[in-house]
């Protein structure tokens, strides 16, 4: 075995423990892993009562007082009617939450190596930050943000492969997924943007043909979601959504506005500003310095697109008043995808100057944001425990019913530890003279 595949073999494993590590308490213990329960716990109960009950999925589910339109809920999308339809209701959830998580941090990976040409270290260190400073626990407020690297890199590889059969393919798949397993507000029109962004400052494309495809790609995965766009602007003037947020005024979006540019600046213990200062050394090399500026660009563009949202917003809230209850913000989730890339070509100039022989005090400040980064998620992975830690743990080793935890070992009720209420959701869903839920006895 020669010294190259030794090192090959030794970063997939470490890149494999790594993200086993990030998704390790949503599958460490089977079907009595982490089940998180936050917005979610307005769909769930739904599919659960359909899919637990072999009723047949419908646009109208009556499980809900006098009835709730499924269409008009944002989240009725393919991919979470077959995966609870073909999947047991826990593993249904463990796919649901996994699946954007594996597809960002390896549209990330694939994104450095092909784009940027970074080394596969930087390339997966990259891929890592983004899984673990960007994700939501919640399955479908985090589709967009872990389908998107992968929507760029599949249009990437067709754009460059025209001809090839495998790349059509890759674009309808993941074409398909992003469209399906979104939350609409985070859809509509958000990925879109950067869309543009990278393939007019980072990527240059400049045959027609290309933007062909590119704006084609874009309109089709929103145009996926036609019957819920229809619905929810049937159902918008009903909403309380626009007063319960107040937005439209100039005062409220523009400090909306600053107020997300400095979590996203600032935010996650100041991990992204020290990757993006990291970033800066990128300049240095003059190999990388053009697509650097390029890159930062970018940024700078999705920063304007932020406040300019904002302003359009309030200038034409007056003529589409349901406008006040769009978050213009979700526009961010193309700078948090710009920003590890940063930070992965920032790491980049660290390794190629160790390489040349400079002095070992250059590995510390690596390795420091590497510690901060998994500080940071074994923080998420506490605070998901955190009420009745350690107690949590052992009794869900000892696999003793969900519920009896709950008063065991938390004291109380509470969402972050999420399957009591799920289930006794679902067990109200379910109409009466049916058969019992299979969601309530796991």
């Amino acid at each position: 075995m020669t010294n190259k595949t030794l090192a090959a073999r030794t970063f997939k494993t470490i890149f494999a423990a790594a993200i086993g590590f990030i998704v390790l308490e949503y599958v460490i213990l089977g079907k009595y892993s982490l089940f998180i329960v936050g917005d979610n716990i307005s769909v769930l109960p739904y599919y659960l009562a359909f899919f637990s009950n072999d009723a047949p999925f419908a646009n109208w589910t009556p499980f809900a007082a006098t009835g709730t339109d499924m269409l008009a809920t944002g989240y009725a999308t393919l991919v979470y009617q077959w995966t609870f339809a073909l999947l047991p209701p826990w593993l249904a959830f463990q796919v649901l939450v996994i699946a954007p998580i594996l597809a960002g941090i390896f549209g990330v990976y694939g994104l450095c190596r092909q784009v940027f040409q970074l080394d596969s270290a930087a390339s997966a260190f990259a891929g890592c930050a983004y899984a673990i400073l960007f994700f939501r626990e919640l399955f479908f407020l985090s589709s967009v943000a872990g389908y998107l690297p992968l929507s760029l890199l599949a249009l990437h590889s067709l754009l460059d492969n025209r001809k090839n059969i495998k790349a059509w393919m890759g674009v309808i798949i993941v074409g398909f997924l992003i469209a399906h397993s979104s939350f609409i507000t985070r859809l509509v029109p958000w990925p879109v943007a950067t869309f543009i962004i990278w393939f007019s400052i980072i990527e240059k494309r400049r045959r027609p043909l290309e933007w062909v495809i590119i704006i084609t790609f874009s309109i089709a995965i929103i145009a996926a979601r036609w019957q819920d766009i229809i619905a929810l602007l049937a159902y918008a003037p009903l909403s309380g959504l626009s007063e319960a947020r107040g937005g439209g005024g100039f005062d409220v979006e523009m400090k909306k506005a600053f107020g997300t540019a400095k979590s996203s600046l600032f935010g996650k213990w100041g991990i992204v500003a020290i990757l993006l200062t990291g970033f800066a050394l990128s300049f240095r090399d003059h190999a990388r310095r053009a697509v650097s500026w390029r890159l930062l660009t970018a940024l700078a563009a999705i920063l304007g697109l932020l406040f300019v949202g904002g302003l359009v917003k309030v200038a034409t809230v007056t003529v589409l008043p349901f406008l006040s209850g769009f978050n213009t913000t979700y526009v961010m989730q193309g700078f948090s995808l710009l920003a590890v890339i940063a930070g992965g070509l920032g790491l980049q100039s660290w390794l190629d100057r160790m390489g040349k022989g400079t002095t070992r005090s250059l590995l510390w400040p690596p390795a420091l944001i590497v510690l901060m980064l998994l500080a940071l998620n074994l923080n998420a992975k506490y605070q998901h425990i955190r009420p009745g830690f350690p107690g949590v743990i052992f009794t869900r080793i000892r696999k003793i019913p969900l519920c009896r935890i709950w008063r065991r070992a938390s004291g109380h009720r509470d969402a972050r530890l999420g399957p009591c209420p799920f289930r006794c959701m679902a067990a109200c869903s379910i109409p009466t003279g049916s058969k019992r839920s299979r969601a309530t006895t796991h």
